[in-house]
């Protein structure tokens, strides 16, 4: 560390005395810098053609935690896989961080908008009720870190469209 001591218009240099105060942060506990999105030993891919593959989300509920900011990482990106004859609800619940305005979108796997929510909280997208089958399939999950930043937890479920085995579509059953 240098301290000079100079003068010009503003005052005379010369001798002083002053105090130095040096703070060392544990970088051990700031979220941005050890993340481990969706376990998955670092960051998630910040756009489509690199999202972070969640090879273990299956029939059912899983649970997956994040962090994004809108400063440093805007964007986490996931791709799952939904099984023939299944649909897919994702919830983004944001955690105590510097923002409580995350958004989450849904898409095809041509990227294409399934679904998006940006006011609730938690936000909540799903292939249910947007006429999209996106069975057998990948799709893609998109987390956006709006204001600020936060840790989140994602939520999955992926679930069968034909819930009673009989090979109808719930949703053909319940209109007729």
């Amino acid at each position: 560390v240098l301290v000079q001591s100079s003068s010009g218009w503003w005052g005379n240099g010369g001798e002083g005395q002053y105090t130095l105060e040096i703070l060392l942060v544990n970088q051990s506990e700031v979220p941005g810098l050890n993340q481990d999105d969706a376990y998955s030993g670092g960051d998630a891919g910040d756009e489509f053609s690199n999202a972070t593959p969640l090879v273990n989300a299956t029939t059912g509920f899983s649970l997956w935690p994040g962090y994004v900011d809108s400063g440093s990482d805007e964007y986490d990106y996931y791709q799952v896989y939904v099984p023939l004859d299944h649909g897919i609800t994702a919830e983004l619940s944001p955690g105590y961080g510097q923002s409580n305005w995350l958004a989450l979108s849904l898409y095809d796997g041509a990227n294409g908008l399934v679904d998006s929510d940006y006011y609730s909280n938690p936000q909540s997208v799903s292939s249910n009720g947007t006429g999209a089958n996106l069975g057998g399939s990948n799709v893609v999950i998109e987390v956006l870190a709006y204001n600020g930043g936060d840790q989140y937890n994602l939520s999955l479920w992926i679930f069968s469209l034909d819930a009673d085995g009989d090979g109808f579509y719930d949703d053909d059953e319940y209109a007729c």
